[in-house]
């Protein structure tokens, strides 16, 4: 198989080109002989981020299959439950996020900012479906879209929660 390169890691490639190789390459990187710090507790914004996907995701896709939304409770839960997930091997707090109850509330609400202004105009297509291409000399570019939702080649959507506006 070949080296997999995730667009969405591309943001820290551009920050860091060293940083991001021994995050997202590091078997070629040891391989090298270098030695790697171990992984670090997940930042709570990325639990947070991952909470809000997973209650976007089950909405849209019971739209998909049903044409409805979906019970809103069963989303929210969805979506806390995968934050708890994310922060099954520790956390990192940051100012906007302190504790636990409040990344709870922030999940909560950002999924029903969803599912009450974006989820009920869009039309989705594929959701959280993984899209992979190889590129070429042995490195496969893979992603997973949260909703191709209208024209594919028109309407590419990426949903973000974090505080800063990327790229």
């Amino acid at each position: 198989s070949g080296h997999i390169i995730r667009p969405s890691s591309l943001v820290t490639y551009l920050d860091c080109p060293r940083r991001w190789a021994a995050r997202h390459l590091t078997d070629l990187v040891t391989g090298y002989g270098y030695r790697l710090q171990q992984d670090r507790p997940i930042h709570v914004g990325a639990a947070v981020g991952s909470g809000v996907h997973a209650g976007a995701g089950w909405t849209m896709e019971q739209k998909r299959s049903t044409g409805e939304l979906g019970n809103a409770g069963e989303a929210e839960d969805r979506a806390i439950e995968e934050l708890g997930a994310r922060m099954e091997w520790g956390v990192s707090w940051d100012g906007t996020t302190g504790n636990l109850s409040v990344a709870q509330q922030q999940v909560a609400r950002m999924t029903r900012g969803y599912r009450t202004h974006l989820a009920p105009k869009l039309i989705p297509i594929q959701v959280e479906d993984r899209l992979e291409a190889d590129i070429g000399d042995g490195w496969i570019l893979s992603g997973q879209p949260d909703t191709l939702a209208g024209d594919p080649d028109a309407d590419v959507r990426d949903l973000k929660t974090g505080v800063q506006q990327r790229a």
